[in-house]
């Protein structure tokens, strides 16, 4: 993570209180979920959940970012 001008660390207790904030929010709206990956080599993948609330949105990360295969 770049630490500068812009992008500022948050404290352990203030990252919980948006993540309790975004789960209540998510819990009244429709969401689309999509498990993928980023990083093509497997020694390297990362696990990547997107959860968006728009179709066309969640439809970009499928084009974006790598498909589990099933």
């Amino acid at each position: 993570m770049w630490w500068g001008d812009i992008n500022q660390r948050i404290s352990a207790d203030f990252a919980a209180v948006i993540h309790a904030d975004l789960m209540k929010h998510i819990k009244g709206a429709g969401v689309y979920v999509r498990d993928a990956f980023v990083g093509a080599d497997p020694n390297y993948r990362i696990p990547l959940r997107v959860m968006t609330e728009t179709s066309w949105s969640n439809l970009f990360a499928h084009n974006m970012f790598i498909r589990p295969s099933a």
